[in-house]
């Protein structure tokens, strides 16, 4: 039990990071669907992960979708995704890369998993 609760913390850290605010629904949706991929490799993102989110939090597949879409666009504008750059020590995505939901989350996994 004190290894989910470390890796939901550095979740929540790695999301902090990149500037998704705690107050938005996708952070807490993002959270979830990081955790779900970091445990469950071989759960599909759309059918599996954003499915397994909605029926945890009782909110419709498309809302999961949808919130985790306007915390990235937030990121997005402010520009303070590139905050990725420096937890990979490496150029991972530039001002001009489309920040899906899908890459989000797999580079959050990645990045756990080298950490750990």
């Amino acid at each position: 039990m004190e290894e989910i609760e470390k890796l939901r913390n550095d979740i929540k850290y790695s999301l902090l990071r990149i500037g998704i605010r705690a107050n938005l629904r996708g952070f807490k949706y993002l959270c979830t669907a990081v955790e779900l991929s970091i445990l469950y490799p071989d759960l599909n993102l759309c059918n599996g992960i954003f499915v397994q989110v909605s029926d945890m939090y009782n909110t419709p597949y498309h809302s999961v979708e949808r919130d985790i879409r306007f915390a990235i666009n937030l990121i997005k504008k402010s520009k303070s995704f590139l905050e990725l750059n420096k937890m990979f020590s490496k150029k991972v995505v530039q001002s001009d890369t489309k920040l899906t939901s899908g890459k989000l989350i797999g580079l959050l996994v990645k990045y756990y998993l080298k950490r750990k």
